[in-house]
């Protein structure tokens, strides 16, 4: 080629390429070196350079002279290395180069290209992206090439441009550049070229060749990874299909490890959406949940919770309307792995996340066909065995049903949140934020009675999660937690007394797990130190006991009900020990006397199995307060019932109840013979006070006095705000959980007026604190300092009449005229006052 007649920058080029066909296609050096020295000095002729580079390799590539387009890929990346800083000049040649050189076809021009590339792409900072439209548009083209190359299907030279489309993954990963705003979204298109390398491959894989990419990373200076992976394929005879997919999990890994929380979030957002692609054609789920949790663990600890809420967010889009579908149950095990794995999630809002996932199980809910208690709590005790590889609900063609799946999914997640302690209440304000929808505030409008059922099982099923996984899990948070006081359970001991015989069994079920799991024993006190003018170890126990008693008397009770009772009874004798033990005497007592009455409305059967139940209780308390005398007398009763056939085989004297058994009820069995009550009350007492040693004088009151349901169901504290005693929906708002919560289905708190608030307190008092519960008054206020000067039962009650009263004369107080005087002022004194509380009278 004659070039005494060309520009002199046209020269220089031309100069470069060598004359004879060589084996290897080179450019000539010293040539090469003036060039780039030419283009650094006089970076003003870059772009003419640029532009007959570009005109000559595209003639090139149409003549098909593949030395010539060697030769012209290696000019431009020492170009690009000697003169990066003016890149941006000519950075649209370079790009249209490397577009035509892969337009080629010529697979060895192609695998030149990608030293040019990677040169190019580690110097290029993206300015020019947001102001050259036309070379944005370039620009994307010869990305979305080396991605197609990435995703090409196997084959001699498929395999060849997979290995060209993951070494340029490669490139961009490994580039500094790539954490520039301008080209943050290149990882997002190059996604789906890696996962396809790694797709077909199962979980054993990616745990298998993560230890070989360890050891295989690029320093500062760039390497050739091609070598480097041809020695690994000489040494291990991999296959080439293997090298992409080392590579493929390598450039994965790079990503990730980018320090930047936007870039985490773009390269999650095509991640997950790449995976969800992948649903339609096979079943993926292990796969997915064995990827997702190792980029989590290259990811920087402080976005690891980026990954979980992304992937939550997606989840919440899905609509609900929809049959949930396999891309349902693989987000949910996604959700569920991130949450149970070891991997540490910094900064994630545990609140937050019950609040979207109570909102998705609300939404199921209400699509739900047939919604049915047992069935659901079956699929929820079934331990996600639904979830077999393979086996994911296609054998399962009814709506309920899949729905019944994808919520006990939910409801697994919800108690994996439990797996990592973030802060010290953490558990106390999950375990709150579900019992919240068991307490009777106000009747839900928008939900039917059966979506009111539904939500107070998932919620109690969702606690009962958090209490095992926190107590099975090794806390690796580091953070210390405090245990879940039994106080939190106020106000929800009324589901016992709902007529859906699972909810009740479930309810027990859950709380005898916190009793056994979390609950602290407070410490064991002796009988002698029984005091009356205390209350109950907690006002919930109180409560407690009432719906007990209502619990024992519903006509639809079953077997497996009355298992639960005698389970829930002997765990309360356990934990708290003499003193509560006691407490219930007068319970059981009252109890017996109720059966004896002819218009109860239960069976014989029912009769004699609770009459059974008191008497092994009556078993428990002799051997707590070692009471030869009652043991012998309630043994031989015992005996004596199992001869006639009045005493039901599974009461034992140490029970035990099944969480399986809830799902199927059975039936009392009709053998059971009808029986007669036996324990005389004040037989029974006598008893206890003689033939206990040193028997206090202060029990024998307590037990001797008359117990009603009423008398436990006392009201609720005046000294705190709260819903059941007619708090304000804003303050109310302000502790309830958000709106797309459980707590949605089962509370609709309503508007209650200021002056309402009063009125309530008091027509509560009127009817709780009757004369058979003057002990009440008593230790509501602490009367032991007050001196009765003056009072007239005609004067108005107010907050300072408190103080004129002690304990000679409180037994001289006309209980009607007192309530009936009761001002609003005394009521709403809560800061100096308070009414000692427990549930509500039902």
């Amino acid at each position: 080629m004659n070039i005494f007649f060309k520009t002199k920058h046209t020269k220089l080029v031309l100069r470069c390429y060598p004359k004879s066909q060589a084996s290897e296609h080179k450019p000539n050096s010293s040539e090469l070196s003036y060039l780039c020295y030419y283009g650094f000095t006089r970076p003003n002729k870059l772009r003419k350079v640029g532009l007959f580079l570009e005109r000559k390799l595209s003639k090139d590539v149409y003549r098909r002279k593949q030395g010539d387009i060697i030769v012209s890929l290696y000019i431009c990346k020492a170009l690009i290395e000697r003169c990066h800083k003016d890149l941006n000049l000519y950075a649209a040649n370079i790009v249209n180069i490397l577009n035509s050189v892969l337009r080629s076809g010529d697979v060895e021009a192609i695998e030149h290209s990608i030293d040019c590339f990677t040169s190019f792409i580690s110097h290029h900072n993206g300015l020019i992206l947001s102001s050259d439209e036309n070379y944005a548009k370039q620009f994307n083209i010869l990305i979305t090439a080396f991605v197609d190359f990435a995703m090409a299907q196997s084959g001699p030279k498929m395999t060849r441009y997979r290995l060209v489309g993951m070494q340029a993954a490669q490139a961009i990963t490994s580039s500094e550049a790539i954490q520039n705003s301008n080209l943050l979204y290149l990882t997002a298109k190059i996604i789906p070229g890696i996962l396809h390398n790694l797709q077909h491959k199962n979980e054993d894989f990616l745990l298998r060749f993560q230890s070989k990419t360890e050891n295989f990373h690029t320093t500062e200076n760039h390497i050739d990874p091609v070598p480097y992976t041809n020695q690994a394929i000489n040494e291990d005879d991999q296959s080439e299909d293997e090298l992409n997919e080392i590579l493929a999990l390598e450039n994965l890994k790079r990503i990730y490890e980018i320090n930047d929380g936007a870039h985490i979030k773009n390269a999650t957002l095509a991640l997950i959406s790449h995976i969800r692609s992948l649903t339609k054609n096979k079943s993926i789920i292990n796969w997915a949940v064995t990827l997702i949790t190792m980029i989590t663990r290259w990811t920087h600890v402080q976005y690891r919770y980026i990954i979980l809420i992304i992937t939550v967010e997606i989840l919440e889009s899905l609509p609900d309307k929809d049959i949930p579908s396999k891309e349902y149950f693989l987000l949910t095990s996604l959700i569920h792995a991130l949450l149970s794995s070891n991997v540490n999630l910094i900064g994630l809002s545990v609140m937050d996340i019950i609040h979207a996932l109570t909102g998705k199980i609300i939404g199921q809910i209400k699509e739900l066909d047939t919604p049915n208690t047992a069935r659901l709590s079956k699929v929820i005790l079934s331990k996600r065995s639904y979830l077999v590889e393979g086996n994911i609900i296609e054998g399962h063609k009814f709506n309920s049903e899949q729905r019944e799946f994808f919520i006990s999914e939910l409801i697994h997640c919800l108690g994996a949140l439990a797996t990592h302690i973030y802060y010290r209440d953490q558990i106390t304000d999950m375990t709150a934020s579900f019992l919240n929808c068991l307490r009777p505030f106000s009747n839900a409008s928008s939900a039917s009675a059966n979506e009111v059922r539904i939500g107070k099982l998932l919620a109690l099923a969702a606690v009962r999660e958090i209490f095992v996984i926190v107590n099975l899990k090794c806390n690796q948070s580091g953070v210390s937690r405090s245990r879940v006081s039994l106080n939190i359970w106020n106000y929800t001991a009324v589901v016992l007394k709902d007529s859906d015989p699972i909810l009740r069994l479930e309810y027990i079920s859950v709380l005898t797990t916190f009793l056994n799991i979390e609950f602290n024993s407070p410490d064991e006190e002796s009988l002698y130190s029984f005091n009356t003018s205390k209350t109950s170890f907690s006002s919930y126990l109180q409560s407690l006991y009432s719906y007990i008693y209502i619990y024992f008397l519903l006509s639809n009770n079953t077997e497996t009900d009355y298992q639960a009772i005698q389970y829930l009874l002997f765990i309360l004798t356990e934990k708290f020990g003499l003193k509560e033990t006691i407490r219930l005497i007068p319970v059981i007592l009252r109890l017996q006397q109720f059966i004896d009455e002819e218009n109860i409305n239960l069976s014989s059967q029912q009769k004699s199995t609770i009459l059974s139940i008191i008497i092994w209780y009556m078993i428990i308390v002799s051997k707590k307060i070692n009471n030869q005398k009652l043991f012998e007398k309630v043994n031989e009763e015992m005996n004596k019932r199992k001869l006639d056939k009045s005493w039901p085989d599974f009461i034992t004297l140490h029970p035990s109840f099944m969480p399986s058994s809830i799902c199927s009820p059975q039936p009392l069995s009709k053998t059971i013979t009808p029986s007669k009550p036996f324990l005389n009350k004040e037989e029974i007492i006598n008893i206890l006070v003689l033939y206990t040693p040193k028997f206090p004088e202060n029990a024998k009151k307590y037990i001797t006095e008359t117990w009603t349901p009423e008398s436990s169901l006392i009201l609720e504290d005046f000294s705190r705000s709260d819903p059941l005693v007619g708090m304000d929906s804003v303050n109310y708002k302000k502790h309830l959980s958000p709106s797309n919560s459980l707590s949605q289905i089962a509370l609709n708190q309503e508007e209650i007026p200021q002056n309402h608030i009063y009125s309530l307190k008091a027509s509560s008092l009127k009817r709780t604190l009757t004369e058979p519960n003057i002990n009440n008054i008593k230790t509501s206020f602490d009367f032991s300092k007050n001196k009765l000067n003056k009072f007239k039962s005609s004067d108005k009650f107010i907050q300072k009449d408190a103080d004129k009263f002690d304990q000679n004369t409180i037994q001289k107080i006309d209980m009607n005229k007192l309530l009936d005087n009761i001002s609003l002022k005394a009521l709403s004194n809560s800061k100096k006052h308070s009414i000692s509380a427990c549930a509500p009278y039902a």
